[in-house]
């Protein structure tokens, strides 16, 4: 019989715009890429039975093993702020962590489900001083997915964050570092902006930008109208590769209309990348202020950042900082079996990825 212990949950990230599905195996004391799973949604046609449909396919595909899963939700069910507060000793911390958060949730208290991701003593040496981050989601919401996946006949086991599960990946991947590290998730119309050290998290961010921006910006100029596939080829291609050529071909170099080619890529799409970097640049400067002038480890790019040839070296170059683009299917080795193929190139999986790698108890 197959020991249970040892085995991984469904990491399942339903997003606004995607369903993604991944599980891990262990094999000769590797860890290995189980199973993928990878749909996209059309926000337009939002509603529960698409959403049944897409995770009964799951169940049905024969890439997983079992039917439990650790789960997130879309940050449009969470309220997410960070928290300043000094303990009483008439409260416990739970206590007190729910009566300032109460301040500032946008729904009742007693409809709140809460989670605190990082929290932090003693903050400036002041003994009964923390700082944590908050997560919330209504009630409601949560009980609406869960029904949800037992009529796709899966069973949540846990209810998890994608940043939480973003730096459990990035842990996996690049090890820990006693230094502050900036990581960016581009999805599809919302990205994700968190720095964290290996106790807490500075800040972090959802930001209304994303590759649906690009491609829409990037449609709208060129004569490829409705084309997305063609339109994530060019800038898969081209990219920023105008300002940061890389190692292209010299023959391509010298074609004028190769360049030409690149210009008109760059031009379009280079004032739409910086929208971003303004957002990762507030949020190093508050970074900095709150760690106290820290040096940092660097910056990594996650999710549909694999979409924009050279965007690292136009990141770095802008912000000073090295700055690395991680492709987490392409690091980690994928097991017999482990479907790849029929997955989009540029799949946003890393948070499918890191849920999957959170342990959960099993009788």
């Amino acid at each position: 019989m197959r020991d249970l212990r040892n085995s991984y949950a469904i990491g399942l990230d339903i997003g606004s715009t995607h369903v993604a599905a991944a599980q891990l195996t262990k094999k000769n004391n590797r860890t290995l890429i189980g199973g993928l799973f990878y749909r996209d949604l059309d926000p337009r046609q939002e509603n529960d039975d698409v959403l049944v449909s897409a995770l009964t396919d799951i169940r049905r595909s024969g890439r997983f093993s079992g039917r439990r899963v650790v789960l997130s939700v879309p940050s449009k069910n969470l309220s997410i702020f960070p928290l300043h507060f000094r303990l009483d000793e008439a409260l416990s911390l739970d206590d007190a962590i729910l009566a300032e958060a109460e301040k500032f949730l946008p729904f009742p208290l007693g409809e709140a489900i809460m989670d605190y991701p990082s929290l932090v003593g003693e903050v400036d040496g002041h003994p009964g001083s923390y700082k944590a981050v908050v997560a919330a989601m209504r009630r409601g919401d949560a009980e609406r997915y869960m029904a949800l996946l037992r009529e796709a006949r899966l069973r949540v086991e846990a209810i998890d964050l994608s940043v939480s599960a973003l730096i459990r990946l990035h842990h996996y991947l690049c090890g820990v570092s006693p230094n502050p590290v900036i990581l960016g998730y581009v999805g599809h119309s919302k990205s994700i902006l968190v720095v964290f050290t290996g106790e807490s998290i500075a800040i972090q961010r959802i930001i209304d930008w994303g590759s649906a921006t690009l491609l829409e910006e990037f449609l709208k100029h060129m004569d490829i109208p409705d084309d997305r596939y063609k339109a994530r080829a060019i800038l898969k291609r081209y990219g920023l590769t105008y300002e940061h050529p890389g190692p292209t071909k010299a023959v391509e170099e010298e074609d004028p209309d190769a360049v030409a080619g690149r210009r008109a890529v760059y031009q379009i799409i280079a004032p739409h990348i910086d929208e971003f970097l303004h957002e990762m640049d507030k949020a190093i400067s508050y970074a900095r202020v709150e760690e106290r002038h820290p040096e940092f480890e660097g910056i990594y790019l996650y999710g549909q950042a694999t979409l924009v040839s050279s965007l690292d070296h136009y990141v770095e170059s802008r912000l000073n900082m090295k700055t690395r683009i991680l492709d987490p299917v392409e690091k980690m080795d994928v097991a017999s079996g482990g479907i790849v193929s029929d997955i989009p190139p540029d799949a946003p999986l890393a948070v499918a990825l890191g849920l999957a790698m959170r342990r959960v108890p099993w009788p």
